[in-house]
């Protein structure tokens, strides 16, 4: 708790018109955040932060003038989850065409079992308050989420879990009501052994990239979603 006490999050635009400046301080410095630009120009960033008591939620927070300002980052589930020490396990965050931002990230389903972690899932509407979490229906420990967000307002989420004494890589397509109050999941589709997938949306298409273990290295695995 104190080393990330100390630790903060810096923004900066590559073209030097924006100094680098801290937006939050206190967060897991070793999980990876995740930030985009929407559709509408605003700017979205999740990560994972150290709240008093060693709490290791998520903080999100936007900003509507190119990265002037941020907003007071919220919290987007109270896990409860006290951990002393880094997960190295963050976030990944998608806005779609109505600016509802989608967020997944990897936490216990039992705090006191912390070592067994399952992925959930919320979304918000107004950047300020996010649906209860809706855990991800994953088979193993998981972590490593990936999300985008298609047209149609759904979100494809990828990750990888254990199996078989390694990784195996595994997604799906999460939709949820008009209303917001109803999650669906779409059949859960496996890739193959292997670890750290990422997401790209080219047009309609979604494609997938991940790691594979191969005789004296490894690969990289791609495959178009449908």
């Amino acid at each position: 708790m104190e080393r990330a006490s100390k630790s903060q999050l810096y923004v900066a635009s590559r073209d030097g018109r924006t100094a680098p400046k801290s937006i939050a301080q206190s967060l897991c410095y070793c999980c990876k955040t995740s930030f985009l630009t929407g559709a509408d120009g605003a700017m979205y960033g999740v990560w994972r932060h150290v709240y008093p008591g060693d709490l290791r939620d998520m903080a999100f927070t936007v900003s509507r003038d190119g990265g002037r300002t941020f907003a007071a980052p919220v919290r987007v589930s109270e896990d409860g989850w006290e951990f002393d020490g880094c997960p190295d396990n963050g976030p990944t965050l998608a806005v779609d065409g109505s600016r509802r931002a989608h967020v997944a990230w990897p936490a216990p389903v039992d705090v006191k079992n912390p070592n067994a972690l399952s992925l959930f899932y919320a979304t918000s509407t107004d950047a300020r308050r996010f649906t209860p979490r809706v855990r991800i229906p994953t088979r193993s420990n998981a972590g490593h989420v990936q999300i985008v967000a298609r047209a149609d307002g759904s979100a494809l989420v990828a990750w990888d879990e254990s199996a078989e004494g390694g990784r195996r890589v595994r997604y799906t397509t999460i939709r949820r009501s008009p209303a917001g109050g109803t999650v669906t999941f779409a059949l859960i589709t496996e890739l193959g052994m292997g670890k750290y997938p990422a997401l790209a949306v080219m047009g309609g298409t979604v494609l997938v990239t991940w790691s594979q273990a191969q005789a004296g290295g490894s690969v990289i695995g791609v495959r178009e979603l449908p």
